[in-house]
């Protein structure tokens, strides 16, 4: 396995795990009340994340079908562009400026605890693949158009390092906001 691809990968792993433990740590009530009402809950934090693996997975299947018979070279080493450092700069918990997502990534209803954790153990479990899959191509050459903003494309390598950085930065936004949900319960026990 290419050693920044098993870096990203583990990455990911983390982060599934991290979600795991939060998740486990709640209620379905606590996991889908938000902190505020402009603030997202944990799950929707979850339901974002879903949403964003979801709309890359094709994408990179698309580079994969495209590149089956290309030369690998195990040994390459993998850059992200000015685009994805940029983004991954910005998106690193704890983030410093908050930004609106495009309207298909705004999670809807909140679906059940374990269905939304269990979405994305698979969804995430497929970006592993993916990753693996990718290994040895030119990732530094290869373009993926962005699911978020038309007409904006980035070097595949940067866009698994977005997707990690994202998923960091989510993961830390549904931690916080399952604190805030814990300091004001315990604020109310106080006052009573």
């Amino acid at each position: 396995m290419h050693p920044q691809l098993a870096d990203l990968i583990v990455q990911v792993e983390r982060v599934t795990e991290g979600v795991r433990v939060l998740a486990e740590s709640m209620d379905h009530a606590a996991f889908a009340r938000r902190p505020a009402p402009e603030r997202w809950s944990p799950a929707e934090c979850v339901m974002h994340l879903n949403l964003t693996t979801e709309s890359f997975l094709p994408r990179f299947a698309k580079i994969l079908a495209a590149h089956v018979s290309a030369p690998r070279d195990a040994g390459r080493r993998y850059r992200r562009d000015f685009f994805g450092w940029l983004l991954c700069t910005i998106l690193e918990p704890p983030y410093r400026t908050r930004s609106r997502t495009a309207a298909a990534f705004v999670p809807g209803a909140t679906l059940p605890r374990e269905l939304v954790v269990a979405e994305f153990e698979r969804l995430n479990a497929a970006l592993a693949d993916r990753a693996r899959a990718l290994a040895g191509l030119d990732l530094n050459a290869l373009p993926v158009d962005s699911p978020f903003r038309e007409g904006t494309h980035y070097n595949v390598w940067s866009a698994l390092c977005i997707l990690a950085a994202h998923e960091r930065r989510h993961l830390w936004q549904a931690q916080q906001a399952h604190r805030a949900h814990r300091a004001h319960q315990a604020q109310q026990a106080n006052a009573a």
